[in-house]
């Protein structure tokens, strides 16, 4: 199954072009780079200076797909560890059929 706006909660991130937007204490900011790993609550961004590490709370993902479209995450809806999430998704799918 190919990584859509749908379906992409179903997908892994890691190797995605990601801008991750941090909102918090009145000010935010903003990171881009490749996702090259994620944990339950942190992403691991690589960028120009490095890498750098972004809590899931209070961030808004905005991904780049590999064919070009790009979709919005808001963190606190991905905050479990990548494989349950995974599972989760596939699961709802069989019982939604």
């Amino acid at each position: 199954m190919p990584r859509n706006t749908r379906n992409i909660y179903g997908h892994e991130l890691i190797g995605l072009q990601a801008a991750i937007e941090i909102q918090c204490c009145h000010n935010s900011s903003t990171i881009k780079g490749i996702i090259i790993d994620e944990t339950k609550n942190m992403f691991t961004v690589m960028n120009k200076s490095g890498k750098m590490k972004v809590s899931k709370k209070k961030i808004k993902l905005h991904l780049t797909l590999p064919n070009l479209h790009k979709v919005t995450l808001d963190g606190t809806k991905i905050i479990n560890r990548p494989e349950d999430r995974i599972k989760m998704f596939r699961r709802n799918q069989r019982l939604a059929t």
